[in-house]
């Protein structure tokens, strides 16, 4: 299958997760990958009162929110079982397309909040932070 054209169909961009070989967290609503690279200052009295930066620290952060339901498989339960367990996942984030590139590192949950409101369906917002490298291929 060639590689998706066009602007990619958000309901087929999702996160896996698991250890060894991630597959889809169940029942997602929503998934955003934040990256951010936080650079050094260098600044010196020779920098002719403009800042100066060097390359410093990047991180990858995860986010989901997904429907809690209690009879799903790598569902919201798997997601606390690893939360408390203080499990890192092998994580990817990536189409249903096997040729698209996709995002993989492992991770681990640093927040995990479910919410139920009256009348509403139970949600469920999962943050991961990535470990080590990060690739996207």
């Amino acid at each position: 299958m060639p590689v998706t054209t066009g602007i990619i169909n958000a309901s087929s961009f999702k996160l896996h997760t698991g250890a060894g070989s991630p597959v889809v967290v169940a029942d997602q609503v929503e998934v955003s990958i934040e990256a951010s690279h936080e650079l050094r200052d260098i600044t010196t009295k020779d920098s002719g009162a403009f800042e100066e930066s060097a390359e410093g620290l990047r991180s990858v952060n995860l986010n989901a929110s997904l429907m809690y339901k209690l009879d799903s498989a790598n569902g919201v339960d798997e997601l606390i079982t690893a939360f408390l367990g203080r499990t890192q996942l092998d994580c990817e984030v990536k189409t249903s397309n096997v040729d698209d590139p996709e995002l993989v590192c492992d991770a681990h949950i640093y927040s995990l909040s479910i919410s139920a409101g009256v009348e509403e369906s139970v949600q469920c917002d999962v943050q991961l932070g990535a470990t080590g490298a990060v690739t996207f291929n």
